[in-house]
């Protein structure tokens, strides 16, 4: 599978408005999480024994959009490297689609990132086009890398 590589930077960095977006202990929810897991059909879900192995992970903060109750959309950021911030993890339940949801998550995101002087990167399968067009409209470019 081909994957398609994007940066942000702030001259590029679009926004979109928050809804309501919150910071998110997957750990200390981990139920929580693995109920959203389960309710979308390309996800799997495991154990919290192999989804954190060595206990609650440094390099990694999550964010979701509650509705109803539940975790309508999460997403993360993944300390990739000293110099940038990776958006990952973009999942909107199914019921949930096409509201904008992922975008508002990458945007936010996106924010968080830059505010640490960071650059925000993202990868992406080709095949991803909700994901290709969420990280566009909040102003991820396409770079072309070697893989």
């Amino acid at each position: 599978m081909k994957y398609l590589d994007f940066i942000c930077t702030k001259e590029d960095f679009s926004g979109c408005p928050d809804a309501k977006i919150q910071e998110f202990d997957a750990y200390r929810y981990y139920d929580l999480l693995t109920e959203f897991y389960d309710s979308c059909p390309e996800c799997e879900s495991f154990p919290k024994e192999e989804y954190f192995p060595e206990g609650p992970r440094q390099d990694w903060v999550d964010y979701v959009i509650w509705r109803d109750g539940r975790i309508a959309a999460r997403a993360g950021i993944w300390m990739a490297a000293d110099e940038a911030r990776e958006v990952a993890g973009v999942i909107t339940r199914p019921e949930y689609r096409n509201r904008g949801y992922s975008a508002q998550l990458v945007s936010h995101c996106i924010a968080k990132i830059l505010a640490e002087g960071k650059m925000a990167i993202l990868s992406t399968a080709e095949t991803n086009l909700p994901m290709i067009r969420a990280a566009q409209k909040a102003g991820f470019k396409r770079v072309e890398t070697e893989k």
